[in-house]
């Protein structure tokens, strides 16, 4: 080797160390500027994240004093995490919601519904994930009778159905002597179906909506 250009080859060599550093000074402000007009956060595609392990993994820790997308201690578990298979997806189609179950059991319970009605009534509400088979399997895990049509129930067992929350209801008229003379008196008579329990409303002259609403707001206190 000639010893007269060893000098110039280190001054060369010296002089491109610097310049690399150089750039490497000047690309770190620029990206630190860059990131400081960016959110505080930044989403990252799985992709660009595999690349900023496989890159910064042979920087080692001299990356604390570079990086600026993420923590370094961010990084670093992605280092440590082991790589995990996505899960497989589970064969066969999902259990139905909670609310949907609820909602065909309670429309069950309406006389002659089965279950064609019943997913009539879910398609009607929007609810386009449960099918006729999806009806039936709830309808059979409760031991509810099985068919497109149910009979439809007689009228003494539509009563002794709801008989505990029934009440029927009726207007009475009777003309009443006054001094003004006779005038009709108005009377609204509800009476419980299983208890057999009679609330006979205040008369009036006049039993028009407003005395109406009235009645509406005062019976849920009267039938307590």
């Amino acid at each position: 080797m000639n010893t007269a250009r060893l000098p110039k080859m280190l001054a060369f060599g010296r002089s491109d160390h610097d310049q690399l550093i150089a750039q490497i000074q000047y690309l770190t402000i620029e990206n630190q500027i860059l990131r400081s007009k960016l959110p505080k956060q930044v989403s990252l595609t799985p992709k660009e994240r595999q690349k900023l392990i496989r890159f910064g993994k042979a920087v080692g820790d001299e990356l604390r004093h570079l990086i600026s997308i993420v923590q370094f201690s961010t990084l670093q578990m992605w280092l440590r995490a082991p790589t995990h298979k996505k899960p497989k997806k589970r064969a066969g189609r999902s259990r139905t919601s909670a609310e949907i179950r609820k909602l065909v059991l309670e429309m069950s319970k309406s006389p002659g519904w089965g279950y064609t009605r019943i997913l009539g009534e879910l398609r009607k509400l929007g609810i386009m994930s449960a099918s006729r088979t999806t009806v039936r399997n709830i309808l059979r895990e409760h031991s509810i009778e099985l068919s497109p049509e149910r009979s439809e129930s007689t009228w003494e067992q539509f009563l002794k159905r709801h008989s505990s929350t029934l009440w029927s209801c009726d207007f009475l008229t009777k003309p009443v002597l006054t001094l003004r003379g006779i005038k009709h008196q108005t009377v609204l008579v509800f009476m419980h179906i299983a208890r057999r329990k009679v609330i006979v409303t205040g008369a009036t002259e006049h039993p028009n909506n407003e005395w109406m609403c009235k009645v509406a707001q005062c019976f849920p206190a009267m039938a307590k």
